[in-house]
């Protein structure tokens, strides 16, 4: 069972942990593959804001569960290993482990390759582990105080609008919050009293400020003091960014993760408040899935958005619904290559399908044994009404009153019997007192009877009931005791 620690809080809680213990139980991906519409139940009920539509991932789970099978099959594609770093979100520290097992980010020779990569943060100099709850709360801060930056920004401007306030005229506490988003935002400068206001750079609507608000709320849950009081143990999971592009080695290039602006605002704020904290983190970006067909990617996309969780509602990055990118500009040569690698020259496909075509024919013996059972079901019924039928037949003149009657009689016998044998005990105890006596006054019993026959008890030498050798105590102690066992 994989139960929050400090170093794996998970933030995704029991539905998380779930996930991750259908993997490891199951040999093949078959189970795994039928959590799917668990997840989709679980996305469904989330309280999301109006502008976030989960409804073409929940369509393509629908169709899934319907035998259209599309997903389950690019799951089959993907490395259990690469699977389980994506649902506990440690992409980043998995893949500094090497306990993840990648496909290759494509090369220039290959052209446009389509595909699905993730992204995971880790501080910089640090195993790729992410933050501490210290750093964590720090970076929860830094976020709401960008947002109430872009407030006071967005304030100030209407104000100057409806000119009932001179530009660049702020209060001191408006221009405290004002100046940490140019620092987060790399501007520098102030609002100057002429020419344009700044805007914020990673916030410029409500929609916006919802979607950072419910990646507080996920980072607040990975700050779980009852795991770690010191606040100080460094975690192994950070939120998860998922992509799909129809060019893999553009999209993971280090030149787009250096340019933030390429990437969703959440991912991208939370890198530059960090780097303005004096917390520098790293992107590891990773190829998750290759598609071979043309139709595949959206529902890759969709595939392993939600076994991340990867929604800023959840505990992800992502602020839309996955699957915006059609596979209209794929290119066949592509696809033909990708094929190629999953189908031929890359064993994770084929070992899984066999894993679970494997366990498929375990259950299907299961289902073919138990209904052979259910055909012998009405037999054991009928031997069941016999059997109590007879029982019946052969009790039908005890009572209640009667079956008392004999507990009772058996009861006073038990009685009567533990006391035979208590007094028989007893006996026994007196007849070797007075023979220890008779010895003391007598000297040993002649060991040849009347008859000329050898004492039953064959022994020469002297010995009381208990087997044991007997001294005479010439200065009279035995004639002590032996008067006092008497008396008792």
């Amino acid at each position: 069972m994989a139960n929050p620690t400090a170093e794996m809080p998970m933030p995704g809680d029991q539905e998380q942990q779930d996930l991750l213990e259908v993997l490891e139980k199951h040999d093949s991906l078959y189970q795994l593959s039928l959590e799917m519409p668990k997840l989709a139940k679980s996305l469904e009920a989330l309280p999301l804001p109006r502008h976030v539509d989960i409804s073409s991932t929940l369509g393509a789970i629908a169709k899934d569960e319907d035998d259209d099978w599309k997903m389950a099959t690019l799951l089959h594609s993907m490395d259990r290993s690469a699977i389980r770093a994506i649902i506990r979100g440690t992409v980043a520290f998995d893949t500094f482990k090497e306990e993840a097992k990648w496909l290759e980010i494509p090369g220039e020779a290959e052209g446009k390759v389509p595909g699905v990569y993730v992204i995971g943060l880790s501080r910089r100099d640090h195993h790729g582990q992410f933050l501490n709850i210290l750093e964590t709360e720090k970076l929860i801060r830094g976020l709401q105080n960008y947002i109430d930056g872009y407030r006071a920004l967005d304030r100030h401007r209407c104000r100057v609008q409806l000119q009932v306030a001179t530009q660049g005229n702020l209060t001191p506490q408006d221009k405290e919050r004002i100046s940490w988003v140019f620092k987060v935002d790399g501007f520098p400068g102030v609002v100057l009293p002429h020419g344009s206001i700044p805007e914020a750079k990673f916030v410029e609507s409500d929609d916006d400020v919802m979607n950072i608000e419910a990646l507080i709320k996920s980072l607040e849950r990975r700050c779980d003091v009852t795991l770690d009081p010191t606040k100080e143990i460094r975690q192994r999971q950070s939120p998860i960014y998922v992509g799909c592009s129809t060019n893999l080695r553009v999209s993971t290039s280090d030149d787009s993760l250096k340019d933030l602006s390429g990437l969703n605002k959440p991912l991208a704020l939370t890198v530059s408040i960090l780097s303005a904290l004096d917390l520098p983190v790293n992107l590891t970006v990773q190829v998750a899935l290759r598609i071979w067909e043309p139709d595949q990617l959206p529902v890759a996309e969709q595939l392993v958005a939600t076994l991340a969780s990867s929604l800023v509602h959840q505990h992800g990055f992502n602020d839309t619904e996955a699957g915006g990118t059609a596979g209209s500009t794929v290119t066949a040569s592509s696809l033909q290559a990708a094929r190629e690698l999953i189908m031929c020259h890359n064993q994770t496909m084929s070992d899984n399908v066999e894993k679970t075509i494997a366990e498929m024919e375990k259950r299907l013996e299961f289902i073919k044994t138990l209904e052979s059972l259910m055909d012998s079901v009405p037999k054991l019924e009928a031997e069941i009404v016999a059997m109590t039928k007879e029982l019946a037949d052969q009790t039908s003149d005890l009572s209640w009153g009667h079956l008392n009657e004999l507990m009772d009689e058996i009861e006073a016998e038990m009685e009567q019997r533990y006391s035979d044998a208590h007094k028989k005990a007893w006996d026994l105890r007196v007849l070797s007192k007075i023979n220890d006596i008779y010895k003391r006054e007598f000297g040993d019993l002649d060991p040849v009877g009347r008859d000329g026959q050898q004492d039953t008890g064959g022994n020469a030498s002297e010995q009381d009931t208990g087997g044991n050798a007997r001294e005479q105590d010439t200065s009279g102690n035995t004639s002590e005791q032996g008067e006092q066992h008497t008396d008792n």
